[in-house]
């Protein structure tokens, strides 16, 4: 399969002045020179504009062009560049606001859309979901949604993710959050934005076929360098320590020596302490339902091997095989003593189950978690010799599951369905670790949750060589003078912080994974782009829809952690 995502991701530097650029940043600061050449067609439209306003010519083509799949290649003609501008305008009314003073939270959107011609979109269609664009089909409206503030409400200040600017804080109003009763959260492995919602070929499916029937969240981030890490970041709020962050190859208990800031549990291991609480727990306290839906092959007369944690001390459900895929990893629940006083406790479910509890509205969990099996989870290692591995499996997993949602009663009544991937890969030629939102540093692991190197056995040593005679020592050479201090430069004027945290940072997290939103209340083939989220993100504001609180939630809690608000619910208006 096709994965080359251009030579833009390798430029660290200004090819005019050779300044640093960040791993995102199109134009250099120093020099103003863009990152890159502009998309043919865009330059070729300006070029077309002369004095007098000359207009292109009707019904001509441009030439085709090698250019990197990611979000901006979605833009593919020039009603779609001149989107892009109003967009930009729109974000320079955010800006505007921000530097002001007047901005506020929540944000009430912009809808930027048009109607391709059927001549043009059958020009964009080759290039299907391409990084964000809504895929392929023909004729169908595109929506972009960009933020601008609401009329000035009290806010409580925060770090924000740049220079001391008020953002928004973690907590919504109920009144301006729709009525969403049942969530369904899809996590699939190892894989980041560009090789998925950025490569509709690997998976048209979810690329294509699904990123038209919702809404996209294109900055989305991971919040830690492995699947287990992530995914109990997801249910719990709780950081990584060495063996989260290695997926627990032992099933042994979190050995923990007290609580630290934002009810983060320090110490090693991996059964966390009843201490620390997921929103599975606060669902149940609110006297509401959840289960988490495993893809087993496993016979469903008696409970499952996916159904049971494994003994304390053991390494079993660490290392599947293709007969037995399921991995005990994929479950984050079962990494909780508050979840597993029984050995087979009872909201975990083969996947099978789901088609039952979906007949009516009174059996569908308040939150289901779906998990797939590790051969067809999108990991890009196979499950075993011989079977196929990425986007493929998980494209066919997604075909069977999706729809059963979609046409249940709980979902056209107030449900949302949530896909996403646990992280981007960490290693090898398309390794993301990115982060966004002021990514915390973790008490119990600073290297960001990042899985350590595999050693491989030792071959033998061969033979010594015989030792070499010492050379002399050389003459120390002079010290030269220091030379003198240059002028220190005027500090440059503060900048206005994102929703999100502001920029993204190239390390501290597992990587842009992009988030897709299913539901009445999102609009259809839409893409917000303008706020940065990340898993922290996404756990407060389903609580937030619950009415549950956050603040057993470890990161969830964080008063500056962006949540979703109108700019992602763009569908809803509050009554």
């Amino acid at each position: 399969m096709d994965r080359d995502l251009g030579s833009e991701q390798q430029v660290t530097s200004c090819a005019e002045c050779g300044s640093s650029l960040a791993h995102d940043q199109r134009y250099c600061v120093e020099c103003g020179r863009r990152r890159g050449a502009l998309p043919r067609h865009v330059s070729q439209m300006i070029g077309g504009v002369k004095e007098r306003g000359e207009r292109v010519v009707p019904g001509s083509t441009l030439p085709d062009e090698d250019e990197p799949r990611r979000f901006d290649a979605w833009i593919g003609a020039p009603r779609a560049a001149a989107v892009a501008v109003l967009g930009m305008l729109g974000f320079g009314v955010v800006v505007g606001s921000l530097v002001s003073g007047s901005a506020a939270s929540p944000l009430a959107p912009i809808i930027v859309a048009f109607s391709p011609s059927s001549a043009s979109q059958a020009g964009a269609n080759g290039s299907g979901a391409g990084g964000g664009g809504g895929g392929g089909g023909g004729g169908g409206n595109v929506t972009i949604t960009t933020t601008t503030p609401a009329p000035q409400s009290s806010t409580n200040s925060g770090s924000g993710g740049g220079s001391g600017s008020t953002t928004t804080t973690g907590t919504t109003s109920s009144t301006t959050l729709p009525p969403i009763k049942h969530v369904f959260m899809v996590v699939l492995d190892d894989q980041g934005y560009n090789e998925t919602f950025g490569h509709s070929n690997n998976d048209p499916y979810l690329a294509k076929t699904l990123v038209k029937q919702g809404e996209l969240v294109v900055n989305y981030y991971a919040v830690a360098g492995s699947p287990l890490g992530n995914e109990i970041a997801m249910v719990s709020g709780q950081g990584p320590n060495p063996e989260t962050a290695n997926d627990c190859p032992t099933y042994d208990s979190l050995i923990a020596f007290g609580q630290g800031a934002d009810n983060q549990e320090l110490g090693s291991g991996c059964v966390n302490p009843t201490s620390a609480q997921t929103i599975a727990d606060e669902l149940t306290a609110d006297k509401l339902t959840w289960k988490a839906y495993l893809q087993t092959k496993s016979p469903q007369r008696k409970a499952g091997y996916e159904q049971c944690h494994p003994p304390l001390g053991s390494s079993k459900g660490s290392h599947p095989t293709s007969s037995q895929p399921y991995a005990a990893w994929r479950n984050p629940f079962l990494y909780f003593k508050s979840l597993t006083a029984a050995a087979c406790p009872k909201n975990d479910v083969p996947l099978s189950q789901l088609s039952t509890d979906l007949k009516k509205t009174s059996t569908t969990p308040s939150l289901s978690y779906i998990v797939a099996d590790v051969c067809d989870d999108g990991s890009p290692t196979s499950c075993a010799p011989g079977t196929t591995a990425g986007m493929g499996p998980a494209d066919t997993f997604l075909k069977s599951v999706i729809p059963e949602i979609e046409k249940s009663a709980a979902y056209k009544a107030d449900g949302m369905i949530a896909i996403t991937f646990d992280n981007a890969p960490q290693s090898g030629p398309f390794a993301d670790s990115s982060s966004c939102c002021n990514n915390p540093t973790y008490p119990n692991d600073a290297n960001g949750g990042q899985p350590s190197a595999q050693s491989g056995p030792s071959g033998p040593s061969g033979p010594s060589g015989p030792t070499g005679t010492t050379g002399s020592t050389g003459a120390t050479g002079s010290t030269g003078a220091t030379g003198s201090t240059g002028a220190t430069g005027a500090t440059g004027a503060t900048g206005p912080s994102s929703l999100g945290g502001g920029a993204t940072n190239p390390t501290g997290g597992g990587g842009q994974v992009g988030l897709l939103l299913l539901s009445q209340f999102v609009k259809a083939n839409t893409f917000e782009v303008t706020d940065y989220y990340n898993h922290f993100s996404l756990l407060a504001s389903v609580a937030q829809l619950f009415g549950v609180p956050t603040s057993t939630l470890g990161y969830a809690d964080v008063k500056q952690l962006p949540v979703f608000g109108s700019g992602v619910y763009s569908a809803y208006t509050a009554g």
